[in-house]
């Protein structure tokens, strides 16, 4: 016969059951773990806020053309065409960045007059000197503005003569989180 004494000392199987009852976390979902993600909700939660609050520049396409160099000799000034529907973005005192064909570099212009009349494009390729090489479709009608670079840095101008840039004028600002929204912001403001 066989005797009903215990395999394990009582006091072992004590401690076995004692230490099975106490909760077990897993690290994610220790203490350390829920500072760790609380931390990382607040910074996420602190970048949205200082996305609402940065505003950005929004530009629109435009095309530029190193005119001349002013009396000093140090700051180029260039012709901004932009179509004839878009002839309130030009106005004086606001800001164009004008982009080499490269795009390495880069110059920011400040429009210091605008033609009040637009022109055909056959008559601006004629003024600017451009040619048949521009490209400009003949029933064009643009608004030329001119704008004297904000630095001496004047490596466009000294690319080729009569040469057409890309340009971006500046036409206002939004708030930085639309532009992280998909769909690249066109459904906010």
């Amino acid at each position: 016969m066989r005797s009903k004494r215990a395999i394990f000392r009582s006091e072992a199987m004590r401690r076995y059951v004692d230490r099975r009852e106490t909760p077990a976390f897993p690290r994610l979902a220790s203490p350390r773990g829920f500072a760790w993600l609380w931390l990382i909700i607040v910074m996420i939660i602190a970048t949205a806020l200082s996305a609402l609050a940065i505003k950005i520049p929004v530009y629109r396409s435009a095309l530029a053309v190193a005119e001349q160099r002013s009396a000093a000799g140090d700051r180029p000034v260039y012709a901004i065409l932009v179509k004839r529907e878009d002839s309130a973005l030009l106005s004086t005192g606001v800001t164009v960045a004008i982009e080499s064909k490269d795009r390495r570099s880069e110059v920011d212009a400040e429009i210091t007059r605008v033609d009040a009349e637009p022109v055909r494009a056959v008559e601006a390729a004629e003024h600017l000197g451009l040619g048949e090489k521009a490209g400009l479709q003949r029933d064009q009608r643009f608004v030329v503005g001119y704008a004297q670079a904000l630095r001496r840095s004047a490596a466009l101008c000294c690319e080729a003569p009569a040469t057409l840039y890309d340009a971006r004028v500046q036409v206002g600002s939004r708030r930085a989180i639309w532009s992280l929204i998909p769909g690249n912001g066109r459904l906010g403001p």
